[in-house]
């Protein structure tokens, strides 16, 4: 699976041009700004171009439900890799354990958690960005999987499959110097042939969550047609903010440390 996507179309490691496209020239000629500067472009973009919140899906729905939403929302795109998985799932399964199926069982979640986790992370990879949240809506056992996860792993790796890792950055301000980054394929517990890595706390799901949401946000406000009733808060718009300073300035390359 992961040769699919290494073969393909190259992709930025940055969404800022993608995600973000309505302020794709914006955001490169802040990148070089100071912090204050930018947060003051941004709400002045936001002020001018931006007239309102995405309605939350109500939750939980029925896998139909799910699936109808997804295919008629070209603004939040679900995998076709998930499609076809989600043939062979049932919207009744109430089991709450993960995977308290038998062996002989075709349900989805016969399949091991690794090759779950594994088909997430690459459908964020290949552009669908919201396919973990829609999978987690079609049961209970596909939601504990992705909100209530063991580790942090599946959240880490579908942020630096779609965005730069913000560790260096962090280095950086807290350090004055960039820490090596770690790829996939480096060792969780640090036992490995690289050096040993600090526990890992970044709030990888939140802050995943937050740019997609983000994005959403935008794209909704500034793709004709846009819809007249879409509400707007002084909350939004100040988490918006937020968020495109923190991919900003967590976006590679890395600002300079020389003073």
């Amino acid at each position: 699976m992961s040769s699919s996507v290494t073969n393909g179309p190259p992709r930025p490691r940055s969404y800022i041009p993608t995600l973000f496209s309505p302020l794709s020239s914006t955001l490169t000629v802040l990148s070089v700004q100071s912090p204050l500067t930018v947060r003051r472009a941004i709400f002045d973009f936001l002020r001018t171009s931006v007239p309102a919140c995405p309605a939350p899906l109500p939750s939980p729905l029925p896998l139909a439900a799910v699936v109808r939403h997804a295919a008629a929302d070209s603004l939040t795109p679900c995998s076709p890799v998930l499609f076809s998985l989600l043939r062979s799932a049932q919207p009744a399964m109430t089991h709450s354990a993960v995977f308290a199926f038998p062996s002989t069982s075709r349900h989805i979640s016969a399949l091991p958690q690794e090759l779950l986790e594994e088909i997430l992370i690459i459908a964020s990879a290949l552009g669908f960005p919201t396919t973990a949240s829609v999978f987690a809506q079609t049961c209970r056992a596909s939601h504990k999987l992705v909100y209530q996860p063991f580790h942090s792993h599946l959240w880490r790796e579908m942020f630096l499959e779609v965005f730069d890792d913000p560790r260096p950055s962090q280095a950086i301000n807290s350090f004055g110097c960039a820490q090596p980054s770690r790829s996939r394929s480096a060792s969780p517990s640090g036992k490995g042939k690289g050096p040993a890595l600090p526990k890992d706390e970044y709030p990888w799901k939140t802050e995943y969550q937050s740019r997609i949401w983000t994005a959403i946000y935008i794209r909704r406000r500034t793709t004709q047609p846009i819809p007249p009733d879409l509400p707007t808060t002084s909350a939004d718009l100040q988490k918006v903010a937020e968020t495109l300073l923190s991919v900003i300035t967590t976006a590679e390359p890395l600002p300079s440390t020389s003073f």
